[in-house]
């Protein structure tokens, strides 16, 4: 999986935040910010999203190419 900039600023975001679900006000960001966000949440309040590596990488992955998408 390549870094996506979207993904890791999305992540510092969702780590720095002190809300405990993604806000309506950054809706209009992309699938790769979000997925990043919810992952910095996820670590800010010690609850992982994923069960393994694999799954991890497979949803970053998706995130990914669906911000590719017309």
């Amino acid at each position: 999986m390549e870094a996506n900039q979207d993904m890791v600023d999305g992540y510092l975001d969702g780590f720095e935040d002190h809300r405990k679900e993604f806000p309506e006000s950054l809706s209009n960001r992309g699938r790769s910010y979000r997925h990043g966000w919810l992952n910095g949440l996820a670590d800010r309040l010690h609850r992982p999203r994923w069960r393994n590596l694999a799954e991890a990488e497979l949803a970053a992955d998706l995130a990914m190419k669906e911000d590719q998408l017309p």
